[in-house]
């Protein structure tokens, strides 16, 4: 299924197997007429024209009626931030990274500079691991490695000491 996404671009949808029973139902020219669907209206979603809504309201007062912590966080922005961190840890070639930045609906250079930013969460796994190798006296066994090529960092005897 393909979505009208920024600037009217194209945005494939995955579907889960689960629901798409449910969507056959609700595009069904029957049960749309039934319920007062212009049949020149193409959305799947769509209104029968009595009100207009807002995904973004929507999202808001869904997350209002669960018992979620902070349910002023879940924003398009974050997922997007969030999408671009895990973009960095999976560590995309250049056209997969392209794919996705098209996908979420920017450019490649508005993904590094805005959404891709060092998380903490990235930091201290990849600054860590220069650490321990430089405390543990390792780093001749690392020599000319990536970190993400360095896997886990053996621990045996560390803390004997202790």
């Amino acid at each position: 299924m393909t979505l009208r996404g920024k600037r009217n671009r194209p945005v494939p949808c995955i579907i889960p197997r689960d629901a798409i029973e449910c969507l056959s139902f609700i595009s069904n020219t029957k049960v749309r007429e039934a319920v007062g669907i212009a049949k020149n209206n193409t959305y799947l979603f769509a209104s029968t024209g009595q009100y207009n809504v807002r995904f973004y309201e929507l999202l808001r007062a869904i997350c209002g009626e669960l018992s979620l912590s902070h349910p002023d966080r879940i924003t398009s922005v974050n997922l997007r931030k969030y999408t671009a961190t895990l973009s960095q840890v999976l560590n995309l070639k250049p056209n997969v990274l392209q794919w996705l930045c098209s996908h979420l609906g920017h450019t490649t250079r508005v993904h590094l500079d805005h959404y891709r930013q060092m998380s903490g969460f990235i930091e201290r796994v990849k600054i860590s691991k220069v650490l321990l190798m430089q405390d543990m006296n390792l780093t001749e066994k690392f020599v000319g490695k990536s970190l993400d090529e360095i896997g886990s960092i053996p621990f045996e005897g560390i803390f004997d000491d202790f």
